[in-house]
């Protein structure tokens, strides 16, 4: 879930290292800067209303919502569930419990929590709940206070000439303590929906154990790809200023 909020986290945490290239509402932070973590954290709380929305001209997108194409949710034993065309929405909400920028070591650490994260998608579940169910429909998931780990590590290219900032792996770690979710298929499945709803709220654990590391890759995979069509836009010296 937190995987959109992560995206534009990242995003906002790399143009708040820029230098006086980006525009005027990214809060320019050098590599000198005793405070760089508080100031790039600034950075990212001066960015949030800008994710939000989308920032075309940097190719960052809209967080609020987030799409994700393809998560699987649910790979247990009675109980298999692939949710499509995800949108994850309250990803602008967001609370930084910490940020390390380590310019030596090439690794950036962030910490948030999120308070709470809607999830809207398509869901194909097939269960054995008595007799074999294979369902297709809308569900609406909420989950409360997720929190989330990530640790990003980048290096410098050469890119016909310029020098520039590229991030080849990323790990996240999420949380997810709970959830509620409601099941919505057609009005003739009301039966059957309410046995799948029965399974989604009763084994609750095991679905967020199953889901977690699907997240956690769909997080990974979507945060680099932003980050990276960011730092294309500039230089790895206008993305490091050589100032306090």
């Amino acid at each position: 879930m937190a995987r959109f909020l992560l995206t534009g986290l990242c995003a906002a945490l790399v143009l708040g290292l820029a230098s006086a290239v980006v525009p005027s509402y990214i809060n320019v932070c050098g590599r000198k800067n005793p405070q760089l973590d508080k100031c790039v954290e600034e950075s990212v709380r001066r960015l949030t209303p800008k994710l939000k929305d989308g920032i075309p001209e940097l190719d960052v997108p809209s967080l609020e919502p987030l799409f994700v194409e393809e998560v699987a949710l649910a790979n247990l034993e009675d109980f298999r569930a692939v949710a499509t065309n995800v949108k994850l929405r309250g990803l602008s909400n967001f609370n930084i419990k910490h940020l390390k920028v380590d310019l030596e070591q090439q690794k950036i650490d962030i910490e948030v929590t999120f308070p709470k994260v809607y999830l809207d998608s398509d869901y194909d579940v097939k269960a054995k709940i008595i007799v074999p169910i294979n369902e297709k429909g809308p569900i609406n998931t909420i989950t409360d206070d997720v929190y989330a780990k990530v640790s990003m590590k980048f290096q410098t290219v050469e890119r016909r000439g310029r020098k520039l900032m590229y991030f080849p792996t990323m790990t996240t770690k999420l949380t997810i303590k709970d959830y509620t979710a409601n099941f919505m298929p057609g009005a003739e499945a009301n039966p059957l929906a309410q046995a799948i709803n029965s399974v989604l709220m009763n084994s609750r654990q095991e679905i967020i154990a199953s889901m977690t590391p699907n997240l956690e890759k769909a997080i990974s995979q979507k945060v680099l790809d932003v980050s990276n069509r960011i730092c294309k836009h500039f230089t790895y010296d206008e993305l490091f200023p050589d100032t306090a």
